[in-house]
């Protein structure tokens, strides 16, 4: 199972940018979040302030495998906003880096335009913290 959680703000860059770069930026962003929409348990949406800046986006979802584009989607938006920050938690029990991996949320940061992988502290290790260990008698 593949589960994400993620949220990122556009953050502002320290010039005011024009109205058609801001309008320019909006519809990129809503092209590429259509582009995450897949079927299954997968929701996107953005907000916008009240002076039309792109305030946070918002994916969340649960596939049966891993979902390279949430991750290509964060990427793309350190590169093209390079002042946005944001979380994204992930539990992926496919990981084919080791069960300690498998059996963990990682939270992918996104701050100054770089994604980076971090362990987390709260949620992990799944099994135990969060689900019992599997236990065929009682199935």
């Amino acid at each position: 199972m593949f589960e994400f959680y993620g949220w990122a703000s556009i953050g502002n860059r320290p010039t005011r940018p024009s109205t058609s770069g801001a309008q320019a930026t909006l519809t990129t962003l809503q092209r590429r979040l259509s582009e995450l929409r897949v079927p299954g348990l997968v929701e996107v949406s953005f907000h916008q302030d009240l002076n039309g800046t792109i305030s946070a986006v918002f994916v969340t979802g649960l596939r049966n495998h891993r979902l390279e584009s949430v991750f290509a989607f964060f990427k793309w938006l350190g590169a093209v906003a390079p002042h946005a920050y944001g979380l994204l938690y992930v539990l992926d029990d496919e990981d084919n880096r080791g069960p300690e991996h498998a059996n963990s949320f990682h939270v992918w940061r996104l701050v100054r335009g770089v994604l980076s992988e971090h362990q987390d502290p709260f949620l992990s290790p799944f099994v135990p913290i969060v689900e019992d260990l599997y236990d065929e008698s009682e199935a």
